[in-house]
């Protein structure tokens, strides 16, 4: 916990506590805050790669489409030809 033991923190006094955790939250509190910033900074990237996404999923339907309707005349052609 923020460089000490729990034994440490428990033998330490009230203020002394009460410090530690001001210190610690101090730090997570920052350290978010450099978080949304970097998210901040770049709200392009993930525009983009959900709109390669959304193209991609556009693409795999219509391939599958189109591959089921290859197959199934595939197959009434194959059972015309062998059971006809």
């Amino acid at each position: 916990m923020n460089g000490i033991t729990k034994e440490t923190f428990d033998s330490a006094d009230k203020e002394t506590q009460l410090r530690i955790l001001f210190d610690y939250q101090h730090g997570t509190h920052e350290n978010i805050n450099k978080i949304l910033e970097l998210l901040k900074a770049h709200p392009g990237n993930c525009d983009d790669r959900f709109k390669k996404l959304e193209n991609m999923k556009m693409k795999n339907t219509a391939l599958s489409a189109i591959m089921g309707l290859i197959g199934g005349f595939s197959a009434m052609v194959a059972k015309l030809k062998l059971w006809g």
